[in-house]
Order: structure tokens, then sequence, then C-alpha cells
């Protein structure tokens, strides 16, 4: 997080550098495909994606090989929510609202990491079978 808020800003890292490249003049882009600012927070697709790429990681990852047959029985409504239920249909919503509050640039990783995750997941659920 700290490298996408404070890594454009040279000043802050002046101390990181070599000394051979104290003296260059370093500009950063930080514009993704043209038109998203990864230094600003975006309200609009970007955390959509993101929260359907967390459902989909959830999903795959709640995926079960064991058919548990339908009940008859009537229960309340939050009855029949159980933590994966929850964990499934919510944390889309927790990361949406996160990536909606942070830099771009951090959603972008976050939705990079996942993507990488869903891969791993597909992986380990096609080998179990």
């Amino acid at each position: 997080f700290f490298v996408v808020k404070d890594g454009t800003v040279i000043d802050l890292n002046q101390h990181l550098l070599y000394g051979w490249f104290e003296a260059d003049s370093w500009e950063f882009a930080t514009t993704f495909l043209s038109f998203l600012d990864l230094t600003k927070p975006n309200w609009t697709y970007v955390p959509l994606i993101l929260a359907g790429l967390q459902f989909w990681k959830m999903k795959i990852s709640f995926a079960s090989k064991e058919k548990i047959p339908p009940t008859t029985e009537k229960k309340p409504f939050l009855e029949k929510l159980d933590q994966k239920t929850m964990m499934l249909y919510m944390l889309p919503f927790m990361v949406a609202f996160f990536a909606a509050t942070l830099p771009v640039a951090v959603s972008l990783y976050w939705g990079t990491s996942t993507l990488f995750a869903v891969g791993q997941q597909w992986m380990v659920n096609r080998r179990a079978s």
C-alpha cells in the first residue's frame, strides 16, 4: 500500500536510491490504460470487477464434489444463512467498498492476485477430482 501511496513521490524515497542515480530526474506515469489514475480512488467499475473476481474466487473455493440433497423443511431466512453463505455474498461487497476507497493501483494489485488465486484454486479442485 505504501509503495502505491508514496512510491511516485521520489523525495520521500530519495534515500533508497543508489548514489549514482540521485542526480537523475525521476518521473513516473500514474495512469493505466490512459484513463485510470492509479493514485486516486475509482467509484465506477473497478470495484465492481474486483467484487466479481472475489465472488468467483469464493464460489470455486467452496465448491464441493459431494451433493447434498435439498431439504423440504421450512426454515426462517436467517437460519438458512451459514458462515460460508455469508462470506460468499458479503465479502465481495466489503471488497468493493475497500476498493472504492483505496487508490486504483491497490485494486489492480488485489484483482491480479485474486485472479491468480482463482487459477490456483481451479488447479487444486481439478486435482482433487
